[in-house]
């Protein structure tokens, strides 16, 4: 059976689409993780990471997080053949994204992203289901984004044709997985180890690795706009 997902002009635009939206959001969170981590052998590209977070207009601050999950939700239906997973996939970001619009904890991005004052009156609407699912456990918004990710890297994997775009993206999940347990741990425990400077220095630079290998992966997915 041939699983392999060629795109059509339609396809191509909004795979590329996918692929640029994630481009720019990930370009901006390794960016802001850089200047939060404050780590010392980072230093040289800081200076960098400062000019671009300096260039963000603030009127699109709080779009980011829609950003991402835009580009990876186009990116998802255009490269995957199968309907049931795709829906599954995205319910989960959609569930994601909810999540870290409304608590302050950043298990997908690894930093705080501001949202805009509409989306908080949205949010509300289903606060109740949400403080539902909170309320069984810390561990529950961690767990949900981990499947998120699993599911991600589950997709990227299975993509055919092969892409070196896709496969870098793919390799970004499993270092924002790491990213997620670690954030999911300075979250719920409190010993002295999770607030180390060694714990948080690997932290940052989980999630730091992830949005860079996007950007890469994403990039090479812009230029080839024109491939199947």
């Amino acid at each position: 059976m041939n699983k392999r997902v060629y795109n059509k002009t339609i396809g191509k635009i909004f795979r590329t689409l996918g692929f640029l939206l994630m481009l720019l959001v990930s370009v901006i969170l390794a960016s802001e993780l850089v200047v939060a981590s404050n780590i010392p052998f980072l230093q040289s590209v800081e200076p960098i990471a400062t000019q671009i977070t300096g260039l963000i207009p603030t009127a699109v601050n709080g779009y980011f997080g829609l950003g991402m999950l835009a580009g990876l939700l186009f990116l998802v239906w255009a490269i995957r053949r199968g309907f049931v997973l795709r829906v599954l996939v995205t319910v989960l970001l959609v569930v994601v994204f909810l999540l870290e619009s409304y608590t302050a904890n950043a298990f997908f991005t690894g930093y705080v992203l501001t949202s805009p004052s509409w989306l908080g009156s949205v949010v509300n609407l289903v606060s109740g289901p949400i403080d539902q699912l909170l309320a069984i456990s810390g561990w529950v918004a961690p767990g949900v984004t981990l499947f998120a990710v699993i599911l991600l890297w589950g997709v990227f994997a299975n993509a055919r044709p092969k892409r070196f775009s896709i496969f870098f993206i793919r390799l970004a999940t499993l270092t924002l997985f790491l990213g997620v347990v670690l954030m999911a741990l300075e979250v719920n425990l409190t010993s002295a180890f999770v607030s180390s400077s060694g714990f948080l220095t690997v932290k940052y630079l989980s999630y730091i690795a992830s949005f860079a290998l996007i950007s890469v992966g994403s990039l090479l997915g812009v230029i080839g706009f024109y491939r199947k």
